[in-house]
């Protein structure tokens, strides 16, 4: 919860909570197993930015206070493949963690 819990936090999935018109929406951004640098880590802002940054690594590892951040040094080979998967749920209404959780586990098998 907060952007402060949030930023430069790794996690397989994120949840951001609202309303609209008055009903309350969720935004939820999962990140596949299979995917580069996974778990990801999350960058939020309390004006709306919401993304998942998995190469931003040493930068959320620093602004985190760590020492010694380590530097993700990610680099695609000339015809090799990179994975960055993602599934985004909008959903009105709300899901409570263990059905969050169950559609992350349908997502990632």
């Amino acid at each position: 919860t907060t952007e402060a819990g949030v930023w430069g936090k790794r996690a397989a999935w994120v949840r951001l909570a609202g309303s609209s018109e008055g009903k309350p929406i969720e935004i939820m951004i999962m990140n596949h197993p299979s995917s580069v640098n996974f778990p990801t880590y999350w960058h939020a802002r309390g004006y709306g930015l919401f993304a998942a940054n998995p190469l931003g690594q040493s930068v959320f590892e620093a602004g985190r206070g760590m020492e010694n951040p380590k530097p993700f040094n990610f680099v695609i080979k000339t015809g090799e493949p990179a994975l960055f998967k993602f599934r985004l749920i909008i959903h009105e209404g709300g899901l409570n963690a263990d059905q969050i959780e169950a559609a992350f586990n349908e997502y990632s098998n």
